[in-house]
């Protein structure tokens, strides 16, 4: 640089840069070429001279000239050297780019702009603001936002200024929303190859259009097309956009853009991948606290099958919260007590005999006229002496049809994501393990069932449990009261042979298929096996099942519960959790984790 010329100059926006000749002699260069002028080395006279001038009047005078001073010296220079036409011309365009800098205004929608207003896409002009152009602002969003040196942002800030000063003069725009000054600014972004960051998440109409006509064949689980696989497929779309600019390095998204790595479900960020849910809770709370939006709320299941639909329910809810699967652990263990539960019997007299009906039962003979609670009527005379209620297992027959509904309600609840059959994980355990030989059993109702030594049950909200030294392995189980009643836990032969024999018709179900034979992709049939089941002649019978299964159809999911403590729960095809807590082992309404990806 010539030791004569300034070696910096300050820029509108306040900030420092290095003094360049070449964009004087352009700047003058320009002004005359319109005027037909096109003789280089008077511009370059000019513009040294220009430099000299300022070299003299301001930095050896321990000043920095500025933009304007420049602009003024130029014109001055051309005057002097007999050059009125270009000065003119010059000064023209000098006022004329200040006219249109203090006329440039940029429209902005207010940061409190109503999400629903955006989603309908209404405008309200209420919510916009008009402020003036300032070119600083964008060098300064450039600059933190793409991580520029200061230099380039200003540049490209340059530049956007410059190109909207040019539609200005064609068009006669005055303002601007910042989108479009966004869009100029990222213009010449991707021109100098730095991806995007913050445009907006586009979807071509071409694109829509497919999507609607025909069907994407990313999700093999989406087996037609319909107006919420479209939304699926739109919403997908966009957020792996957002996904790749936000959630990703840029590394990682242009390994995937390369296809050099796969993401899968990228469409999901919002979304965690799978989780393990307690029937227990279902049973203790019904559809209440843990389904926030179900408007109506639901008392706890008094019957195996209205518990179906809670779960059934429970499940088409949570699908929206989640990427992948959704799954039950201990299923055939907890639906014991509600297999094999209290029943009410009505004890009494009929035609001379002492017997025990289902209240249910009594009164429905009642009604049909078969037996009447009155003496002296042509029909047979019940004479009540008493209620008890005590434990009534359901036939297996019974039992088949609750497993029936459970699993055709499960393999058919497609109602979201697409319209896709819900990732369902139900584990079944050939017995009851050792940890919850103890634990109290929940029955209809949300209540613990509480036995006399004739059988007689109580129905009561809680189970005391024992509170020893941490460590002790008694914590967590269920005291007894002193009075001689017992409380009828997991481990109970009862519920143990119950949840065994709804292993069995649950794989029966699994073992026929559809109404065509067709194997249930869902819900799983995770099988747990431990040392008891190869040596416990009665969870052998349930293994041996499972075995039949898998040679039938291939149903069977084999989990192998290794020795030591604690329970295995299995989640969609590749997830296992070993779940340890001593307090959760005790307490199955709390077990529940989540697989995040």
């Amino acid at each position: 640089m010539n030791e004569f010329f300034p070696k910096v100059i300050k820029k509108r926006d306040g900030k420092k840069a290095l003094f360049d000749i070449q964009k004087i002699k352009t700047a003058i260069s320009k002004a005359a070429l319109t005027l037909g002028g096109r003789d280089e080395e008077k511009a370059v006279e000019v513009a040294n001279e220009v430099a000299r001038r300022l070299n003299n009047d301001f930095t050896l005078k321990g000043a920095i000239p500025t933009v304007d001073d420049s602009n003024a010296m130029c014109v001055t220079v051309l005057r002097e050297k007999k050059f009125d036409r270009t000065a003119d011309k010059f000064e023209f365009y000098m006022l004329d780019r200040t006219r249109v800098r203090s006329g440039l205004t940029v429209k902005k929608k207010s940061s409190k702009s109503d999400i629903t207003d955006q989603m309908l896409l209404v405008q309200s002009i209420t919510n916009e603001t008009i402020e003036p152009f300032d070119r600083k602002k964008l060098a300064e969003a450039l600059e933190k936002e793409y991580s520029l040196t200061p230099d380039l942002a200003s540049m490209i800030a340059k530049e956007t200024e410059n190109n909207a000063y040019e539609l200005s003069d064609k068009y006669g725009t005055k303002s601007y929303d910042t989108q479009f000054l966004r869009r100029i600014a990222e213009s010449h972004l991707s021109m100098m190859g730095i991806p995007l960051k913050n445009s907006a998440l586009a979807m071509p109409i071409s694109t829509v259009e497919s999507l609607v006509i025909g069907n994407s064949k990313e999700n093999s689980n989406i087996t037609s097309n319909n107006p919420e696989a479209v939304n699926l497929g739109i919403a997908e779309y966009v957020l792996k956009q957002y996904n790749l600019r936000k959630v990703f390095s840029e590394e990682v998204a242009a390994a995937h853009n390369n296809g050099a790595v796969h993401i899968h479900d990228l469409g999901y960020p919002q979304r965690v991948y799978c989780s393990s849910h307690s029937v227990e809770y279902i049973k203790k709370y019904g559809l209440d606290k843990i389904v926030s939006n179900l408007q109506n709320k639901s008392h706890p299941a008094k019957s195996a099958m209205v518990l179906n639909g809670h779960i059934q329910t429970f499940l088409a809810s949570m699908q929206s919260r989640y990427a992948g699967a959704l799954g039950f652990g201990f299923l055939n263990i907890l639906y014991a007590p509600m297999l094999n539960c209290p029943e009410i019997l009505v004890e009494g007299e009929l035609e001379g005999k002492t017997v025990r009906l289902r209240k249910d039962n009594l009164e429905a003979m009642v009604e049909a006229g078969t037996v009447s609670y009155a003496d002296g009527t042509p029909v047979p005379y019940f004479k009540k002496t008493g209620e008890v209620r005590v434990l009534n297992k359901l036939s297996k027959k019974e039992m088949r049809q609750i497993a029936q509904n459970l699993i055709f309600s499960a393999s058919q609840n497609a109602f979201s994501r697409g319209g896709q059959t819900l990732f369902i994980d139900f584990n079944i355990h050939t017995g009851v393990p050792q940890y919850m030989h103890n634990v109290p059993a929940m029955g209809p109702g949300g209540k613990y069932m509480l036995e006399d030594a004739s059988g007689n049950i109580e129905l009561v909200d809680e189970a005391p449990r024992f509170k020893g030294v941490e460590g002790d392995s008694r914590n967590g189980d269920v005291v007894h009261p002193s009075d001689g009643r017992k409380f009828i836990t997991y481990g109970d032969t009862r519920m143990v042979k119950t949840s065994q024999e709804f292993a069995i018709e649950l794989m029966k179900v699994w073992e026929d298929g559809d109404k065509n034979g067709v194997q249930f992709a869902f819900p799983k049939c995770d099988l747990h096996v431990s040392k008891e089941a190869l040596e416990n002649p009665d969870e052998r019978e349930v293994y041996d099942y499972g075995c039949k299964l898998a040679t039938k159809n291939g149903s069977t999911y084999f989990m192998f519960d290794r020795d030591g403590a604690g329970a295995t729960l299995a989640q969609c095809c590749r997830l296992k959790e070993k779940v340890t807590d001593p307090y959760l082992l005790k307490h199955p309404e709390c077990i529940r984790f989540t697989g995040f990806q």
